[in-house]
């Protein structure tokens, strides 16, 4: 399962050998939110192979040519569990912090206004195996 989007990210950049502009690919890449599930049936429980991954692009000085730089957290994870129970998996928790300036640097700070943004996301997986 994925929610997300394909990013293009420059590729090979290849010179013709009598020389003329640089040729340019493009690969395209997922991000978003990803979850890959494996169940083998065994006899008396279910082995489960969960892969979560959560990414997205963010523009930095480091990306070649102004490609993105991808950011990606991701966790593998593998249970065994009986039909009928539950499992719960949690762990890919993100806090970012932004704050923000506006008004003259001149000025007293009582005339300039500030803001500050806090944000917290946790990608959590609830999974009920049962074997029919």
């Amino acid at each position: 399962m994925s929610v997300g989007s394909d990013v293009p990210v420059l590729g090979a950049v290849t010179v013709p050998a009598g020389g003329g502009a640089p040729i340019q690919s493009v690969n395209y890449q997922s991000s978003g939110v990803m979850l890959e599930i494996r169940p083998v049936v065994l006899v008396d429980s279910v082995l489960v192979t969960l892969t979560q991954q959560i990414s997205n692009f963010t523009s930095t000085d480091t990306g070649v040519n102004g490609s993105p730089t991808l950011l990606k957290r991701e966790l593998a994870s593998k249970v065994a569990v009986k039909s009928g129970e539950l499992v719960l998996l949690g762990g890919l928790e993100e806090t970012s912090a932004t704050v923000a300036g506006s008004g003259l640097p001149f000025l007293p700070r009582w005339l300039r206004s500030q803001s500050s943004d806090e944000s917290r996301t946790d990608l959590i997986v609830m999974l009920q195996v049962d074997v029919l």
